[in-house]
């Protein structure tokens, strides 16, 4: 292994993990958003349907999910860790920051954050870092590939493959989104792979049925890990195309053709056809902008959007910025990466008037076209919706710095070896200096959890919601168990002692499917012994189907409670009858 490579993965392994460890939960972009589908998945056993689409599905709204849109492969890995883990009732809860976005320190939070983020962690919050960790798992096979695609592109070159592993691994937005829940951190790892293969058969002019089969894999499990992948299929196609033109015997190569194109659609393309079934289009884009209706472009104003909007901070995000989209990068930063870009076109420049010839061109005209296509898939869905997010460029990261690797390369090419050497340390001293101090000096503070202190009893997470005590602490009175009922009842139960005590309520599956939990979804904190159950949460609850609710007493996170150690009921079954 390429002491250059085994450099740049100790850097992204020790950068993203700090991303893991030191970012409040759910302040990653969507990341509430990631662990419901995720949540969905196992707690239920099905996928969920877009936002304002259950009542028409028949769904319940619990069903909804403002990610649905996506295709479900991250999140079913994501699912088969809290099974494994037994963390399927384990639920989600934010509590909306009242400062979000204004010009204050609180301003760049999402959410509140309680006790239960405070060293040490609870339980709930480590095994949200656990997950995170699956990105940082990501982004380093991603950034393997990187370097095998440079070495396939340059092979006469070999430090080009060094520059561009250790620019991706220092690159801050590429930590930050690998230390936090993102199914594009996958689809991206996929789309690297597979365009590590595609470029190998590129490389040697081999278009087989054994490369068609795999490439075809790959690119399938990317499209049913995230649709960004779709801006890669075009590129393979033609490459496949090419193939056959340039073969002696063109019968093996359209049949290999043929063949990939079949596992790409029997991987991915039901995931097409149930959005047609469900929303009456391929990609579901229907759902998608009545969900997202707040970000779309005003009619008529997209390239003034463009203008202002996206060219502006595509570029600028994809040095990185933090949080949900709050903490842009230090002016700084900025500057710093304007400079290495420019001085890496001018570099390309030169290649391009002086070609060395040290390059594989086929193999470079796949990356450019990877990143070309990638920048104008993005550039397309900006004509809709206010999305410059320089993460939505990922599946060809790689490729991108590939390319600034070897204008860079070519500026000190003319420099004495030992200046070389030099020129190229101080540069990867520069990088990792750089990313440390973003990260220090820009994201910590920002994050600090301190600005936005939730209640004592509020945590991000809470376990066990569909725990049943077999010897009760709390004595469930009404009603009876087995109860069949046709109006919203009253559910009471006998009170602790403690008058400070407040309860949580949940209602669930014997299966251990939930549908309400009222401190987590609705911040109530129950006091007394009774709950009127309001007609909105009745009418939600499926009908003539064995239900169960139960009490528990809210854990006081600042005093170091767990909810496992809670006094709780033994649950009662009831039923929700459809007709008296």
């Amino acid at each position: 292994m390429s002491k250059g490579l085994l450099i740049a993965g100790l850097l992204h392994v020790a950068l993203a993990s700090a991303y893991v460890m030191s970012t409040p939960a759910f302040e990653g972009p969507d990341e509430n958003d990631h662990w419901f589908y995720a949540w969905q998945l196992a707690n239920s056993g099905s996928m969920p349907v877009a936002r304002f689409t259950a009542r028409e599905l028949g769904r319940p709204v619990i069903d909804e999910a403002g990610l649905a849109h996506h295709p479900p492969l991250y999140y079913a890995l994501l699912a088969g860790a809290m099974e494994a883990a037994q963390r399927r009732d384990t639920v989600a809860s934010q509590l909306t920051n009242p400062e979000h976005l204004q010009s204050t320190p609180a301003g760049a939070f999402l959410w509140l954050h309680g006790a239960d983020e405070d060293a040490p962690v609870s339980r709930e919050i480590r095994f949200l870092r656990l997950l995170r960790g699956f990105s940082v798992l990501c982004g380093l096979v991603t950034l393997i590939a990187t370097w095998v695609l440079a070495r396939l592109a340059f092979p006469r070159r070999l430090a080009i493959a060094d520059v561009a592993a250790l620019m991706l691994a220092t690159m801050p937005a590429f930590s930050f989104h690998h230390g936090v829940l993102d199914n594009g951190n996958l689809a991206a790892t996929f789309a690297h792979v597979a365009l590590v293969v595609l470029c190998a058969a590129v490389a040697v002019t081999r278009f087989d049925r054994r490369i068609a089969i795999v490439a075809a894999v790959l690119l399938g499990l990317g499209l049913v890990t995230k649709l960004t992948t779709l801006a890669l299929v075009p590129l393979f196609g033609l490459v496949g195309a090419v193939a056959i033109w340039k073969s002696p015997r063109r019968g093996p190569a359209i049949v290999a053709l043929l063949i990939a194109g079949l596992v790409v659609a029997a991987i991915a393309g039901w995931f097409f056809v149930r959005n047609l079934q469900l929303y009456g289009d391929l990609l579901g884009g229907a759902a998608h902008e009545r969900a997202y209706a707040s970000i779309r472009v005003p009619d008529g104003r997209a390239f003034e959007w463009l203008r202002v909007g996206f060219f502006p901070n595509i570029f600028t995000s994809l040095l990185g910025m933090f949080g949900n989209w709050t903490v842009p990068p230090s002016s700084a930063l900025v500057t710093f990466g304007k400079t290495i870009a420019a001085i890496a076109v001018c570099g390309i420049a030169f290649n391009l008037w002086k070609p060395r010839r040290e390059a594989r061109p086929r193999v470079v005209l796949v990356l450019v076209g990877a990143a070309v296509l990638v920048f104008l898939a993005t550039l397309h869905f900006n004509l809709t919706f206010r999305q410059p997010q320089g993460r939505y460029l990922f599946p060809a990261i790689g490729p991108i710095v590939i390319l600034l690797a070897a204008g860079l390369v070519r500026v000190v090419t003319p420099m004495r070896e030992v200046a070389r050497q030099g020129a190229g340390m101080l540069f990867g001293l520069t990088l990792v200096g750089v990313a440390l101090l973003t990260y220090e000096s820009g994201f910590v503070p920002a994050f600090d959890r301190t600005l936005v202190p939730a209640p004592p009893r509020h945590a991000s997470l809470v376990a066990a919601c569909t725990a049943r005590a077999t010897q009760p602490g709390i004595e469930l009175l009404g009603p009876d168990d087995g109860a069949r009922l046709t109006a919203p009842p009253q559910w009471t139960w006998e009170p602790l002692q403690d008058p400070e005590t407040r309860y949580a309520l949940y209602v669930f599956t014997p299966a251990g499917r939930i549908y309400f939990a009222s401190h987590e979804w609705l911040n109530l904190e129950l006091e007394g012994g009774s709950y009127d159950v309001p007609a909105v949460l009745w009418e939600s609850l499926p009908t003539d189907v064995e239900l169960v609710w139960n009490v528990r007493r809210i854990a006081d996170r600042s005093r170091g409670e767990s909810p496992h150690d809670m006094p709780t009921g033994a649950g009662r079954s009831f039923v929700r009858a459809s007709v008296p």
